[in-house]
């Protein structure tokens, strides 16, 4: 232990005029917020674009959640320098993409904390601190924004960072936030980390409050992380007590907004209302951002309030699978979003916007008033034609120029594939077709089984309904392994057609830079589905 910590249980602070680090006899207030983070945090930030997965959150190793207290409502972790096949996969995955190369030269053997403090320090920030001389002997890998209750009406900032040395680290800090004028922040060093916050006062007591009962040891915390999957190059948390604070704040905008334009005449007592018993319940969210298997994956688990169109989908999530339909799709499909139905959405639906508008009365009314011209029955019609689970598609064979520049929509190659009654679908969608003046051919369906595809021209609702193979494709698998499972799934494949989004950029006239970031996707997918009580989600992109 250096000789320069104070003796064990008093802290360290920085004393006026940015000297060293001093055992704690008092402490300093402080309005402006600590300069570590913005010279650290903010430095990360600046990165920006693809260049934000230089930060990285190892699957090994100690985390701020051990030295932040319980009472944390929300926290960011990164990793500033990784090492191994994890850094090795993410580059190489990154320098495909111009965006990142020119913002970042940067190699498997780099210190990646070097090039952030190059991009701090271009700005002007404490230009005479040397990185080898006053930052790389302590700074650690890892660093943490957080945001703890202490039982104030506002949540106190702390920054935590991981220290390599204590001894050095106070020096450096004393260097850093001493800088551009100093600062009134402090900081308090211990088992391995710096806290700093506005005030010596509010980091010693994250400390105490830590030593107490830490994040990591929260049931809640390690319930709702261990949700979102395996460890990644960061780490996202909220607590479950985050739900009264947003409450407080959001009604307190909605109590001082004019909402008396709404229509169905809502007023802000009844949008207050509904905005508090939407985040009262709220159970944690988490996630966690990696690289896996050669691709970018986020991933997502969150406990929320169950309305009734919230309970809705909870029931379609159990008794149906979103990929039944988007799986069947042409095997050359660019777009698709595919979600499986439960029965009474159509009046989950009416209600949630009745109760947000202030009047579920007039929703209804509006729709009865128009039945008459569109024929239709709701909300049974509105139902019979949603099915069991459905897909809209796009065909990779778009021409989007043409798209664009045409008036005839039937030149395009999309449409809706349906499972369910497909004798009752299609007369309802006879129905439609009698409101839009008899012509079959503005509505054109094809049926095969429990399958019903209809599109803007035949030939692609014949396309539809026959089993086009697209959830056995690569391209599909390696963006949503979870299709199996998820109630809702969206895919998008570049790569479809003659890589029809490149072609599409070009023939639009998108800047070049634009389009030599986009030629290095393969495909995006984006899965959800529900497990106990908890949503679940996963992003996943990949490339060539």
């Amino acid at each position: 232990m250096s000789d320069h910590l104070p003796p064990e249980g008093q802290s360290e602070i920085l004393e006026s005029g940015g000297g060293r680090a001093a055992p704690a006899t008092g402490g300093r207030g402080g309005r402006r917020t600590a300069a570590i983070a913005g010279a650290l945090v903010g430095g990360v930030a600046v990165l920006g674009g693809a260049a934000w997965a230089a930060n990285w959150y190892l699957s090994s190793g100690p985390s701020a959640a051990e030295v932040l207290p319980a009472t944390t409502l929300g926290y960011v972790e990164i990793n500033l320098d990784p090492s191994g096949s994890q850094k090795i996969a993410a580059l190489e995955t990154l320098k495909k993409f111009p965006a990142f190369e020119d913002n970042l030269d940067l190699g498997t053997k780099d210190d990646i904390r070097a090039k952030v403090w190059e991009l701090v320090q271009k700005d002007g920030t404490c230009p005479d601190l040397d990185y080898a001389d006053d930052i790389s002997p302590w700074l650690g890998d890892r660093i943490a924004v957080a945001a703890v209750d202490d039982g104030s009406d506002t949540p106190v900032p702390v920054v935590a960072v991981e220290v390599a040395d204590a001894g050095k680290a106070a020096d450096g800090l004393d260097a850093l936030l001493g800088c551009d004028g100093g600062t009134d922040a402090g900081y308090v060093i211990k088992d391995g980390w710096a806290l700093i916050a506005e005030t010596e006062k509010d980091a010693q007591s994250a400390v105490d409050a830590a030593a107490k009962s830490s994040l990591e040891s929260d049931a809640d915390f390690q319930r709702i992380t261990g949700a979102a999957g395996g460890d990644g190059i960061m780490s996202m948390y909220a607590a479950p007590a985050v739900d009264a604070k947003l409450a407080d704040s959001m009604s307190g905008l909605f109590d001082s907004a004019d909402l008396g334009a709404v229509p169905g005449g809502a007023d802000a007592s009844v949008a207050s209302d509904e905005m508090r018993s939407q985040l009262e319940g709220f159970k944690g969210a988490a996630m966690k951002v990696r690289f896996a298997d050669g691709s970018v994956e986020a991933e997502f688990a969150g406990g929320f309030p169950e309305s009734k169109l919230g309970s809705s989908v909870r029931k379609a999530l159990a008794e149906g699978a979103g990929d039944d339909v988007v799986g069947t799709l042409p095997d050359d499909t660019a777009l698709a979003f595919g979600s499986a139905v439960a029965p009474g959405w159509f009046d989950a639906v009416l209600e949630q916007v009745g109760t947000t508008l202030g009047d579920l009365g007039s929703v209804a009314d509006m729709l009865a008033e128009s039945a008459p011209q569109t024929g239709l029955q709701l909300p049974e019609d509105a139902e019979t034609l949603t099915g069991d689970s459905l897909a809209l598609a796009v065909s990779g064979g778009v021409d989007v120029e043409a798209l664009v520049n045409s008036q005839d929509p039937t030149q395009l190659a999309a449409g809706l594939k349906v499972k369910g009654d497909a004798a009752a679908i299609e007369s309802v969608l006879d129905k439609l077709r009698t409101a839009m003046g008899g012509d079959p051919s503005q509505l054109a369906s094809a049926s095969d089984g429990d399958f019903v595809g209809i599109g803007l021209n035949q030939d692609y609702a014949d396309a539809l309904v026959a089993d086009g193979g697209l959830g056995g494709t690569a391209t599909f698998k390696g963006v949503l392994p979870d299709a199996g499972k998820s109630s809702s799934l969206l895919f998008l494949d570049v790569d479809a057609g003659n890589d029809w989004l490149v072609t599409a950029l070009e023939d639009l006239g998108a800047p070049q830079d634009t389009i030599d970031n986009v030629k290095p996707f393969r495909a995006l997918g984006i899965a959800g589905w529900s497990d106990d009580d908890l949503w679940h989600g996963k992003l996943r992109l990949t490339t060539d």
